[in-house]
């Protein structure tokens, strides 16, 4: 009887949550740890970019935290992003009745400077209606990308029209070819068998690729 008594007794929600991220001044791509202690039964956060917006809650996307997990632990990335952020988390805790509900919000603001210069992926294809493409191997240590192209295929006048196509990895940077904003899929003059490129973050860094010929 007592026990039973016991089990109907209302009790009220408590959270008791602090959360400390690894850093607010950052680089895009570089992930933010997020130290969570204390207890909630939920908890989401809001990046802070369009569509992630606590202002715009309920219609936001967020990620919710494992709370359920022994530590409860969350990081998050932000890319092709340039500025300054306002994020936050929302933290929830029920009532053992489940009626009542108590919230705790933590906000944070990251400065984030968007400064990959880095090329995930390039291609040449020589020319004519049954030109051959082939893709580049790109190294970052040394930032240059090696095409390799068969002898018979890189004769120099296939070799003087290439057509080339750069992917960078951060959307907000830009590629230049001799000083000028290059579009993909443009003819490049490769019959000296290497090209340099130039590619500018939105965050101030620029950083030159070498794209070599290896016949």
């Amino acid at each position: 009887m007592g026990l039973s008594l016991s089990g109907c007794v209302k009790e009220d929600p408590v959270l008791g949550l602090t959360i400390t991220p690894s850093a607010t001044t950052v680089n895009a791509g570089q992930p933010i740890e997020f130290d969570i202690q204390g207890d909630a039964d939920f908890l989401v956060f809001y990046s802070g970019q369009e569509g992630s917006k606590l202002e715009d809650y309920p219609n936001a996307a967020t990620r919710e935290v494992n709370m359920l997990a022994e530590d409860p632990s969350f990081s998050f990335i932000y890319r092709n992003f340039n500025g300054t952020v306002n994020a936050a988390f929302v933290a929830t805790s029920h009532g053992n009745w489940g009626e009542d509900s108590e919230d705790q919000i933590f906000e944070f603001t990251f400065e984030v400077s968007d400064n990959n210069t880095n090329i995930s992926s390039a291609s040449l294809k020589t020319p004519g209606l049954f030109g051959k493409l082939f893709e580049g191997i790109v190294s970052t240590e040394d930032h240059t990308i090696t095409v390799p192209i068969p002898e018979a295929d890189a004769t120099d006048s296939q070799l003087a029209s290439l057509t080339t196509n750069i992917v960078l990895e951060s959307q907000l940077s830009t590629l230049l070819f001799n000083g000028e904003v290059f579009q993909n899929n443009s003819s490049v003059d490769f019959s000296s068998g290497s090209q340099t490129f130039s590619v500018e973050a939105v965050g101030g860094a620029t950083q030159e690729w070498t794209f070599v010929i290896e016949r």
